[in-house]
This record gives C-alpha cells, structure tokens and sequence, in this order.
C-alpha cells in the first residue's frame, strides 16, 4: 500500500492525473480505476487520446499534469513501449517528485523489473536505443524516470481481487485529497465549532443519525455546514447539498425542486420526473434504504419541508448522515433531532470577533494601533455577530479616525437596534446616485426571474427582519409619509390603532401574519404586481369590485380566517393564487373558476370547503390543487376546452363521481384522486385524454369497477389501483400500451383471471416432448432425471419471453442450477414451453407458489400467472398439455402473489397482497400472506449492472441462452 505518511497535498485544478498504457488497461482496469475515483468526487485528469507514433506530449497535456495534485501512474506490461507514456511520466516526475505526490500501481508487472528494465521493460528500451541512438540522453530520462517511480511505495496487484484492490487505492487517495480546505484556517472561530460539529456527525457509527445546526441568521451556519460536508462527503457512497430551502421554497412554493436534486446527486442520475411531492416522497424512501449517504438540508424554515426531504431515519442506510441547518430549534424537535445531536451556534467571543473584524477594516488579524479604542468599541455595538462585524469593517476600511468616530456616534445615538444601525450606516456611506440605484435594487428577491413580479430585472434583498426578535407595534400612520413607498416587506407586527394608509405606487406587498381583519377600504393598489399576506387574520379582503390590472400573484397561505374570496372580475392578469391551508374558507366567487390568465390555484386543505361553483372553464391554468379539501363533494362541470390544464390534485376529497365533461382536459398529465373514499365510479370519458401519464386511484374503497378503455392511452404510464374495490381488470387494459407501473396491492376482491397464463408446475418424469426440438445434453433435465435438484416444466410461454428475461424472473425464487427453452429448427422460435433446474426441491416448490401477474417488461406487457400442484396432485392430472389447456374446475388457479414487486428501470407493478376467488386454491397452495413483499429486480443488461441477482459471468452466459451450475451466483 502507498506510504500513509506524505503531506497534504497542495491545492490543483485536477485532484489526479492518471497516466497509462490504453492498449494494456483503458478498457478495464484504468476505466474502473476512473469510475471509482470519480464516484468519490474526485476529479480525474486521464488523456484517452490514441496517438501516432512520433507525436509530441501536447502543452495542454503538460499543463495538465502541473495542475494535478497527485499522479497515479498504473505501470503495465507495456508501459515502457509507448514513448508518449514516458514523455508523460518524465514530466510527472519533474512536477511531483519533490513534492512527493506520485503513487505508482504495479498491474501484473513486478516493480523491480520497472525499477531494473528487464523483461518486457527491458525488450522496450532496447527497441528504443535503436530508434533514438542519436539521442542518447532522452532515452537515459526516461529510464531514471522509470527508476525514481520504481522506488516509491505504491501498490502491486499479484493474485489479489481486483475489486477489493482498485477500492484500497482509492480510499488511500480520497484521504489525501479530502484533506481541510485552506479556506477553513482563514475562517474565524470555526475551528472549535468544527470539532464540535464533527463529533456529533460521528462518521465512524453504523447509525442513520440526523444532526442539526441551530441559531440566529448570521452566524455562519451554512458556512459551518459547507466546511464539514467538504471534509467528510468522501466517506459516502454518495452526497447531496440542498442549499437555501427557504428562499426555494418561498420562490416555488413546493419542495419537487429540491427532491429531484436531492435524487439525481444521491442516486447519481440525471433528469428525474417528480410530479407531486409524495410521488417524491415514495422514490427517496424506497431508492436510498441501502445507500450510505450525506445529505444537508440548510436553512430550513418549516418541519413539512424537512418531512418531505428526510422524513425518517429508515429511508436511508446505516452510516447515513443529514445535516439541517435553521434558525428555529424548535423544528429540530419536532422532526425528533436527538438533543445530544443539536448543535447550538453561537455568537464570536471577543478574540474571534477582534480578528474578524480587523481582517476586514486592516487586513491583519490585529487593529492599527491608533484604532484599537475605536475597534474596541465597534465590536460591542456588533454583539459578536459575524454579519454586523463584516459590513462594519467592509465599511470602515481605509477611512479616517475622524470618520470612525462619526459612524460610531450614530451608534450611540440609536442603541435599541443595533443591526439596522449598522446597516444604515453602510447605506449612508454610498454617493446619492447609488443610494437611489440601492433603493429599487435592494428590494428585488434573490433568484427572482425577469418575468416575476414586476417584469424588470433579476435583483436582491437585505434580510434584516430576523433581528427583530420581538413584536413591533405601529401606529395606523406609520406609513403616511411614504408616498413613494413600491416595495414592503414585513412581518410579525400588530397594528392596535389599524392603518390608514399604504402608498398607492406599491408594487410588491409581503405582509407576513398581517393582524387586521380586513384590507383598508381606503387603500389602493393600482399598481401592485405581487400581493402576500401569508398567516394573515383576514376574514373578507375587500367587497364589491376593487380593479387590480397589474396583480400576478397573490398568496393568502394559512390565512386562517379566510371565510370567502373576493370577486375576481376586474384582476384580468393574476396568474398564481395561493389560498393553501385556509381552513376558514367556505365561498369561492363564481369568477374565479372563469379566469383566463390564472396558471396555478392552490386550494389544498381548504377543510371547510364544499362545493365549486357553477362551471369551471380556466383557459390558462396550468395546475389545481383540490388536495384534503375534505368536504368537497363535487367537481365542476367542465365547460370548455382548458388543454393547458396538466395537474389536477383532488387526493382525500369528498367526490363521488367525476364529470364526463372531464373529457375537456386534453392536456392533463397527472390525475391524482388517491383517498377519496366515496368515489364509487370514473366516466368513460376518461379514454379522452390522451396526454395522461399518471392516475392515481390508490385507496378509493368504494370504487368498485375501473372503466373499460374505449381508446388508445398510449402515454399512461403509471396506473395506481391499490386499495380499491375493484373485483377485475378489463380486458382493455390492452389498449394502455404505454403502461410501466401498475399497482393493485390491498385489492382484496380483485379476481385475477389472465388470458393466457404461463404455467409452471413440477417436471413429470416422461413429459411429452418432441424429440426432434431437444438435444442430447437437454434431455436429463426435461425427463427428471438430474442428479439433484428440482425440475420444473414451464407451459404457455410468450415467445417475448427469451432466456435473459425469464431467468431474472425465475432466479428471485432461487438459485436456478439449468434452464432451456426449446426451440423450432427452422425459425429459432420458442416451441412455447421450457424447463428450469432449482437447486432444491424446496425452491422449486416455492417458486411454483410465488409468480403471479401482469408484468411489463422493457416496455412490453406480457400477462402471465405462474401456479402448480403439489406432487399428489401431479402424478394424478398431469397430462401431455400444459395446464392452462385443460378447463377442469380442479385446474391449478393462477395465484397473485402476496405484495409482489417487479422493478425495472422503465417497469414496475405491484400486485395485491391479498386474494379472492370463486376457484379454490391448488393443492398445496396456501392464499395467506407471508408477511412481507416480495421485489423481482428485471434488469436491461444493456445498463451492465444489476440490483442483485447473476453476476456478470452469469449475464454473460445469458445470452447463449444457456444457465448451468458454473453459476456460482445465489
């Protein structure tokens, strides 16, 4: 192993330069060697260019190489053939040999005949010498390159795994890369908070341990959170860094967003479609239960945000670490943060304020000495706060004793607030172009797009109100004078006296917990563009007509008291409206469901709601969100086209039925009415719409019939039935040829009656097989007469089905010993029957209780039931056809399997758990559940890889359509 005790390596645009032989290693063990450098985050330079003989190293290839902080030479048979690699390895050995940053991998080639060139090494120079006699020197470069490397400790392959040691060379290099960021030493106090931190992290443990960071903005929590991901992410499978949730939140209003990323680092994949935060919730508690992962969740402002990130410990593996970061201890409560894993950030002490603060007013870690007094006297008026400390010394920098005590004065003067105090100053310090340009620039929200509120530029916020810790009370005149007022951002006031007035030129109005009733009858917001008045106590907005023309969003979110809505006729160009969480909410103004530009209406937990009125016909909209509005009984008659609509959200609701006018949204994507218990039955109508990817039924109990598909559905592609009452299939489910994801678990009445079952009962000794389609080495297996095992006979084949495709279906039963299916000699078609080998008797029997289903398989449905009889009942009705062609009452019923999913990359279904048939089960087929679910892994080999299952060696023998005992496997 390379030597453990070299320094820290120095800071380089590549972590590693990986020089090598291409024709030796590129496609095997430098590729992997690559791939799992990478999965570690660590950024590999490696030239994969096939040069000609006589071409020079490049200049970009040199640079390369002095931009990388270590080397990794992997020093092959053939190494010293290519004069391009010992170019490369003589300039490594000039960058990095005092530096001592190469690590040489010896890779079936013995170092001390690199070190003395004998062997193949020594057949390369002697070609060498040949070619470059006239240049003695270069060649003697090289072979004291090759010597320098030689000596150095590295690591040397022999018989060892190659798995086991590309895993050793990579943990020794992640140690040496991960190393603590000089950064880290310029930042002040964050040492000692860093160990702390580190120590309530406690990578070494097996646990899922959730940790968080708490306390006021300012404090450099992130900051603290970004350091410590940095140092230890390498010890992850995988790693994720959900930055500003509550500024991303607030600008999207969902979490979708941030699940996606949180999914495409940790399962490091691209594009991943999410379309509501539970679909969300689903994929990261069932993806990443065997994944040690680190995930940080920073600046959390909401518990629901966290339950939809990290909602429990068990949706992640052992050793996994989230880290949350917020300003509210008391949301690490409630999402049940162990105490002794909660870190409370405090304020600098003195020192650490002192040093600070001179980095940024002298550029030195101590004061001038003429300035000591006077640093000593901002640091008390900055209380410690790293914040206040960098936006004073920012704007102290360079100026004058004079000035000092002047800003200082202004600090005496308004000691109540501090901060605020502080910051004014800074403004004061600009000329008074800029303070106008700051006026209207400051108030524009970080990452705000240009086509957002008022349609200007992209711009910025100073966030001071969280150093308000407690209630303001203003007078009713408070903004009187502000007759110019355009943007108000506020929050957590009590107006006892009322307000009077609000300056008619506001263009965004955010006004969190608003106290008042209602809006004053007087005010006018002729042009406001964004309104937000989020917790507000607002019982009615406004009455009668109130014009807003240049009104676009408009967020009332847990407005409490909200009874009903405000007529909408003259908001012509309000495109968002947030009424979330209003549970007070009865009366929904007929003009709203009439509007043309709105895009999105949530109305999600209206709990008081119960009828829409009229008809609905929004040209615009985009997205309804109807979602536990629990006393809704009634969706609204469509009354026209609205071909944009794409989500409709009417989960845990009080409907009954849908409308058939339902067939208007031609444009709908996802259609999800998952728990609305009084649902009993769905328009055929629904055939209508072809954009529909995802329906969800999933715990409709009353709902007893899924419609019969009159029309293609080609896009349909997840169909969730799960927890209905539904007692059959239609046949015409044949039409949603799209399907990939078909869930019936909890369907206890569901009677499964397939078409065309694939059967799979025990292999009779003599089974009627033409000779003429088996060869020799076949026949053991067909006739039962195997040394040891289980012979099973498969009827009813899909000839969809080839060997790949049912071996991973079979082998989740068990290790499968053999399978063949035979096939016609002229056309290569399956005969419509195999044979499969278990390794026990017990297997075998198993596998004839387990498989049952309508399976789609690369895009592909296929329906099958596998099913079988005990031996009794075999030797007794076995005859020379498979079993799905005999029509006794006393036939073996194709059984669902108790919970079963089958997963792929474009598949998935799940089928009930529980069973109900007028058949009676098979002999020996018990219909109680096992207890726990069964999950099939079908692989795309095309991917290279598996959940689990064959190895490789096995996947390669699948396709000679051949399994035998060399599988070594289960």
């Amino acid at each position: 192993m390379a030597s453990t005790s070299i320094q820290n390596v120095s800071q380089g645009k590549y972590d590693v330069f990986l020089s090598f032989r291409g024709e030796d290693t590129r496609k095997s063990f430098t590729d992997h060697l690559s791939t799992a450098l990478k999965n570690k985050r660590i950024y590999v330079f490696r030239d994969d260019k096939e040069l000609q003989k006589g071409v020079s190293i490049s200049p970009g290839l040199l640079k390369a190489i002095e931009e990388s902080r270590i080397s990794v030479i992997v020093l092959s048979k053939n190494y010293a053939s290519s004069t391009w690699c010992l170019d490369e390895l003589v300039k490594i050995v000039e960058c990095k040999n005092r530096e001592d940053q190469i690590f040489p991998i010896f890779y079936d080639v013995e170092p001390t005949v690199v070190r003395k060139q004998t062997a193949s090494f020594g057949e390369a120079f002697a070609k060498h010498e040949k070619v470059f006699r006239n240049n003695v020197e270069k060649v003697q470069k090289w072979r004291d390159a090759l010597k320098v490397v030689a000596n150095k400790s590295g690591w040397e392959l022999k018989d060892r795994n190659e798995s086991e040691f590309i895993e050793e060379i990579v943990n020794v290099i992640s140690s040496k890369i991960h190393t603590e960021p000089k950064t880290v030493k310029e930042l002040v106090g964050i040492e000692s908070r860093l160990e702390k931190l580190r120590f309530l992290m406690g990578t070494g443990s097996t646990d899922v341990r959730m940790i968080g960071i708490w306390g006021m903005g300012g404090l450099g929590k992130t900051t603290l959170a970004r350091v410590v991901y940095d140092l230890i992410s390498h010890e992850f499978y995988a790693s994720s860094f959900l930055a500003d949730v509550r500024e991303r939140f607030e600008k999207e209003g969902s979490v979708i967003s941030l699940q996606k990323q949180l999914l495409s680092n940790l399962l490091k994949l691209g594009d991943i479609s999410i379309w509501h935060v539970d679909d969300g919730i689903n994929i990261i508690g069932s993806r990443l239960r065997q994944q040690k992962v680190l995930l940080v969740i920073d600046d959390v402002a909401d518990v629901e945000q966290l339950q939809s990130l990290a909602g429990k410990r068990d949706w992640f593996g052992l050793g996994s670490r989230i880290l949350i970061t917020t300003r509210d201890k008391q949301l690490l409560v409630a999402h049940e943060v162990d105490e002794e894993h909660i870190l409370n950030l405090d304020v600098l002490n003195d020192d650490e304020a002192l040093q600070l603060f001179s980095m940024k007013a002298f550029k030195s870690h101590q004061p001038v000495e003429e300035y000591v007094e006077l640093s000593k006297r901002v640091l008390n008026y900055a209380s410690g706060l790293p914040l206040a400390l960098k936006v004073l010394g920012s704007f102290l920098i360079g100026r004058s004793v004079d000035q000092w005590r002047s800003a200082l004065e202004r600090l005496k003067r308004d000691p109540s607030n501090k901060i605020m105090s502080i910051l004014q100053i800074s403004f004061d310090g600009l000329q008074d172009s800029e303070k106008k340009i700051f006026l209207d620039v400051a108030c524009f929200f970080k990452q705000k797009n240009r086509d957002y509120g008022s349609e200007v530029v992209e711009g910025m916020i100073i966030d001071v109100h969280f150093f308000l810790k407690n209630e303001v009370r203003l007078s009713a005149k408070a903004f009187s004078l502000m007759t110019n007022l355009r943007f108000l951002n506020i929050g957590n006031v009590q107006l006892p006296e009322g307000l009077e007035y609000l300056s008619n030129k506001l263009r965004l109005l955010n006004w969190h917990r608003y106290p008042l009733k209602s809006l004053p009858s007087n005010l006018q917001l002729d042009k406001i563009v964004e309104f937000q008045m989020c917790y507000s106590h607002i019982e009615e907005l406004w009455k009668g007509i109130k014009p807003l023309n240049t009104l676009k969003v408009m967020k009332l979110s847990h407005s409490e008291n909200l009874i009903k809505t405000p007529n909408f006729i003259e908001v012509p160009n309000l495109e968002v409206l947030d009424l979330k969480g209003c549970t007070s909410l009865r009366e929904i103004h007929s003009s709203l469901l009439r509007h043309n530009k709105l895009i999105l209406l949530n109305l999600k937990g209206c709990t008081s709601l119960t009828t829409l009125p009229g008809e609905i016909f929004m040209k615009s909209l985009k997205t309804l969100v109807l979602s536990g509005c629990l006393k809704l009984r009634k969706f609204p008659h469509v009354g026209g086209s609205m071909e944009c609509l794409q989500e409709l959200f009417l989960d845990e609701t009080n409907i009954k039925e849908m409308p058939l006018s339902i067939e208007h949204l031609s444009g709908l994507v996802q259609l999800t009415l998952k728990d609305c218990k009084n649902l009993s039955s769905l328009p055929v109508t629904i055939s209508s719409l072809k954009c529909l990817r995802t329906l969800k039924l999933s715990g409709c109990s009353k709902l007893k019939k899924f419609p019969a598909i009159v029309a293609s559905m080609e896009d349909l592609s997840e169909l969730y039935l799960d927890g209905t009452y539904i007692t059959e299939v239609p046949s015409s489910i044949e039409l949603l040829t799209g399907l990939e994801l078909l869930n019936l678990n909890d369907c206890k009445n569901l009677k499964w009656q397939p078409q065309s079952p694939l059967q799979l009962v025990p292999s009779p000794k003599h089974s009627f097989v033409p000779n003429d389609v088996v060869s020799r080495n076949k026949r053991q297996i067909m006739s039962g007469n195997s040394n040891s095992g289980c012979n099973v006979y498969i009827g009813n084949l899909d000839e969809k089905v080839n060997e790949r495709v049912l071996y991973d279906i079979l082998i989740q039963a068990g290790r499968v010993v053999d399978l063949y299916i035979p096939r016609d000699k002229e056309t290569d078609k399956p005969k419509g029957f195999a044979f499969v080998e278990y390794e026990s008797e017990e297997i075998g029997h198993y596998a004839i209780k387990l498989f049952s289903g309508i399976v789609t398989l690369y895009n592909r449905t296929l329906r099958f039931a596998l099913s079988g009889q005990d031996k009794n009942a075999q030797n007794s009705s076995m005859t020379t056809t498979p079993l799905s062609s005999r029509k006794s009452r006393s036939d073996p019923v194709p059984m669902p399997v108790n919970g079963m999913e089958i997963s792929h990359h474009s598949m998935r279904i799940s089928v009930p758990r529980h069973y109900s048939s007028e058949e009676p089960p098979p002999p020996g087929v018990t219909l109680e559940t096992n207890g726990y679910e069964t999950h099939l892994n079908v692989t795309n080999y095309d991917y290279s890889r598996r959940v689990f299952g064959a190895t490789l060696d096995s996947i390669s023998r699948s396709r000679s359509g051949h399994y035998n005992s060399s599988n070594r496997h289960y």
